[in-house]
C-alpha cells in the first residue's frame, strides 16, 4: 500500500508536469511570475493526489481534474473559449489514456487501488500525447522542425519495458516498483533536458545575432560620424564654395558648374557606405555584411529599394545575416570572387536575391545544404530560423547552383 502511494505520488507529480507543458503549448507564459506558477500547480498536485489516495472514485478525480485543469488556464492570458478548450482537451487526452491502459491491462473496480505501475505507464501514454501535440502544433506553426518527435521513442520504449516486467502478475514486486521509479526519472529527465539544450542553443544563436547586430551598429555610427565630418569641412568652407560657383556662373559656364558640384557630391560620398535605403536597422547589417566582403577582396553588386519595412526589420535581418554570411564564406574560397544582393519591395512583397561564386564544391544532404563551418549545429540552426521566417510569411525559398554559381531567391509577403 506505501508502495503503491510512492509510485502513486510520483507519477502524479510527472503527470502535474506535462500539463505544464501542455499550457505552455497553447497559452503564452512569459508574463507570469515563476512564483505564482509553482504554487498554482504545487496547490493543484496536492489536492489531486490527495483525493486520489483518500476517495480514489472516478468521479471525483474527473471532477478535480477538470476544476483544477480550468483553474490553472486562468494563470494563462487569453479568452474563456479557448481555456475552456483547453480544458477540455488536456482532460480528454488524460482520461483516453487512463481507460486505455485500465481497460487492456487492469480488473478495476471504484473504489479499489490498482498496481500503480500501470498508473505509471498512463502517464507515459499520457507523455506521448504531449510530444505529439507539441510536436504538431509547433510544425503548423513553422516553429519546429517535426522530425524531432524522435522523443516519443523513450516513453514508447518505457511503456513496452514495464508491461513486459508486469505481464505474469498483477502483484507488486521490487523490480517492478524499481523499474517505475526509475522509469519516471529516466522519462522527465530526458525530457527537461531536452528542453533545456533547445533553450541554450536559442539563446546562444539570439547572442551571436545580437553581436552582429551590435557590430553593425558600430559600422553604421562609425559610417554616420565620417559623414557628419565631411559636412562641417563642407560648411566651413562654404563660403568659398559659394564664391567659385558665382564665378562659373557669371562666365555662364554650366557645364563646370556641374562639374563643381559632382567634385562636391563626391567629397561627401564615404567609401564604406554601400547601402542607404532609409531603413536603419537594415542598411547596418548591410553596410556591415558587405564590408566583410571587400576586405575579403570580394566584388560587390548591390541593388535595394525599399518602402517602410520596419515593422519586419528583425525577421529580415535573420535571412540577410545568414544568407550573407553563408555567400560570403563561399566567395572567399573561390576563385573568382563575386557577390550580388538584389533586395526589392513592392506592394508588400519583398524580393531578395543573393548570388555568389563558390568553389564548385558543396555539402549536401538530400534536399538541405550543409555547412562547411565548425560550429556546424548553431550554423545549421541559423538555417533552419531563415527557413521558419520564410515559412512565416508564406514565401518561398528557390535556390539554384550554375557555373560556380551559387543562388538563392526568397519572396515574402509581408501584407
Amino acid at each position: 500500500m506505501i508502495i503503491n502511494s510512492v509510485i502513486c505520488m510520483g507519477a502524479n507529480a510527472f503527470r502535474v508536469y506535462l500539463i505544464s507543458r501542455f499550457m505552455k503549448v497553447f497559452f503564452r507564459t512569459e508574463e507570469i511570475p515563476g512564483r505564482k506558477i509553482i504554487l498554482a500547480y504545487g496547490l493543484f498536485y496536492a489536492v489531486n493526489t490527495f483525493l486520489y489516495l483518500t476517495l480514489r472514485t472516478a468521479f471525483i478525480n474527473i471532477a478535480c481534474n477538470l476544476v483544477g485543469i480550468f483553474l490553472l488556464t486562468l494563470l494563462y492570458p487569453a479568452q474563456i473559449r479557448m481555456k475552456l478548450f483547453v480544458t477540455v482537451i488536456i482532460c480528454a487526452l488524460s482520461m483516453a489514456c487512463d481507460v486505455m491502459v485500465v481497460r487492456i491491462f487492469v480488473n478495476y473496480q471504484d473504489g479499489e487501488m490498482f498496481n500503480q505501475v500501470y498508473q505509471v505507464i498512463i502517464v507515459l501514454l499520457f507523455f506521448v500525447c504531449e510530444i505529439i501535440v507539441e510536436k504538431a502544433l509547433a510544425y503548423r506553426e513553422k516553429q519546429e522542425d517535426i522530425h524531432n518527435v524522435f522523443l516519443l521513442i523513450v516513453p514508447i520504449c518505457s511503456i513496452f519495458m514495464l508491461r513486459y516486467m508486469t505481464k505474469d502478475s498483477s502483484d507488486m514486486d521490487s523490480d517492478a516498483v524499481i523499474a517505475a521509479i526509475s522509469v519516471l526519472v529516466m522519462n522527465f529527465c530526458v525530457f527537461y533536458l531536452y528542453h533545456l539544450s533547445i533553450k541554450a542553443f536559442s539563446a546562444k544563436y539570439e547572442n551571436i545575432m545580437l553581436k552582429q547586430n551590435l557590430k553593425a551598429y558600430m559600422n553604421q555610427l562609425e559610417l554616420i560620424s565620417q559623414t557628419e565630418g565631411k559636412v562641417k569641412s563642407l560648411r566651413h568652407d562654404m563660403r568659398h564654395h559659394i564664391n567659385e560657383l558665382q564665378i562659373l556662373a557669371k562666365k555662364n559656364n554650366i557645364a563646370g558648374i556641374k562639374k563643381y558640384l559632382a567634385s562636391m557630391q563626391e567629397y561627401l560620398k564615404t567609401p564604406d557606405e554601400i547601402i542607404e535605403s532609409g531603413d536603419v536597422e537594415i542598411d547596418s547589417l548591410l553596410n556591415y555584411m558587405l564590408a566583410q566582403a571587400r576586405k575579403e577582396q570580394i566584388s560587390v553588386r548591390t541593388e535595394v529599394r525599399l518602402s517602410d519595412v520596419s515593422q519586419h526589420s528583425f525577421d529580415i535581418n535573420i535571412i540577410l545575416g545568414n544568407l550573407l554570411e553563408n555567400a560570403i564564406e563561399a566567395a572567399r574560397q573561390a576563385e573568382e570572387k563575386k557577390l550580388s544582393v538584389n533586395i526589392k519591395e513592392e506592394k508588400g512583397i519583398l524580393k531578395i536575391h543573393v548570388e555568389n561564386s563558390y568553389s564548385g564544391t558543396l555539402r549536401q544532404k538530400g534536399t538541405k545544404l550543409l555547412t562547411t563551418k565548425k560550429d556546424s549545429n548553431l550554423h545549421g540552426l541559423g538555417l533552419g530560423n531563415v527557413e521558419n521566417i520564410v515559412q512565416k510569411y508564406y514565401g518561398t525559398m528557390k535556390i539554384e547552383k550554375k557555373d560556380r554559381l551559387f543562388s538563392v531567391q526568397i519572396l515574402l509577403y509581408l501584407g
